[in-house]
């Protein structure tokens, strides 16, 4: 990855959600650097970066970098703000038109078949977090064929009677603690991989709850282009195209995407099928934004 430095003084003052306008490095623009993650800001003495302090939206005319650190910075501050672009330095030909990227495979694993109870069977829970057969989550998970482990990073799917907002909360391939909730409905498609379940709540009684895995896997590294998948293999030959979905690069909530990215096989996982994503990514190292 290569980096440039704008530094300009602060002719007001900036709060915690205020905005700063940055000008574009010359020849340069949006394309440069709006698929890259590690922008950064000095100022006072401190370092904040993207996307957990700041946030940056590469507009035609500049840039418009929102800062979300606790303290104001005062009018009159020196800031210095480094622009990420793709890339390794390099890999640059005689102009910065062509950067290097890594081929890059992503090894989604060979999923077991969904298994749509396989965390929670038939249950009753309440809206305290009772369940009508164990005390707690911890209880169902025993009881239920996953214990509360995925074979591979994969969504959750859910299903219950009576109106509520089903909410899991586990954790992700690395261990960070992420949770997702549903709508207001009576089923669950998730759009987050999780690795582990901790936690399942409603917001209302439900009867009938059935929690488990589906068939969309997560990815090991940030994807911020479905474009730069350039193969997909099921054994190692290239199958009917599965769906893509980008890594979700907003600030994490309990109902956005998955913060690297998805990917749902044309065919139904049976355990048999071993899945590998190749794609050209300039930062391999990219986890996405932080959890929620």
């Amino acid at each position: 990855m290569t980096q440039q430095v704008v530094e300009q003084t602060l002719s007001g003052a900036v709060a915690s959600g205020g905005t700063i306008t940055v000008a574009y490095p010359s020849n340069t623009d949006a394309g440069h650097y709006e698929d890259a993650a590690a922008h950064s800001l000095l100022a006072m003495g401190g370092k904040f970066t993207s996307p957990s302090s700041i946030a940056l939206t590469f507009g035609a005319a500049n840039i418009a970098l929102v800062y979300n650190g606790a303290t104001t910075i005062p009018a009159g501050t020196s800031i210095f703000v480094g622009l990420e672009q793709l890339g390794d330095d390099s890999s640059l030909v005689e102009n910065d038109r062509a950067v290097g990227a890594d081929l890059t495979i992503m090894r989604l694993g060979a999923a077991d078949t969904a298994d749509a109870n396989g965390y929670v069977a038939s249950q009753a829970l309440t809206a305290v977090g009772v369940f009508a057969t164990n005390a707690n989550t911890a209880g169902a998970l025993a009881a239920a064929a996953l214990l509360g482990v995925a074979d591979v990073p994969r969504n959750v799917v859910g299903a219950w009677t009576n109106t509520a907002i089903l909410t899991v909360t586990g954790t992700d391939e690395y261990g960070v603690v992420m949770t997702e909730s549903s709508a207001s409905s009576t089923s669950m498609a998730g759009k987050k991989a999780f690795k582990t379940i901790t936690l399942i709540s409603v917001n209302a009684n439900v009867t009938g709850l059935t929690v488990g895995t589906g068939d969309v896997l997560g990815l090991p590294i940030a994807l911020p282009q479905i474009g730069q998948c350039v193969a997909e293999l099921e054994n190692g030959a290239p199958p009917t195209a599965g769906t893509l979905v980008k890594a979700a690069a907003a600030t994490a909530t309990a109902t956005t995407g998955d913060v690297r990215g998805t990917y749902d096989p044309n065919s139904a996982m049976n355990g048999a099928k071993a899945i590998n994503l190749i794609c050209a990514l300039s930062d391999p190292t990219n986890k996405g934004v932080p959890q929620a």
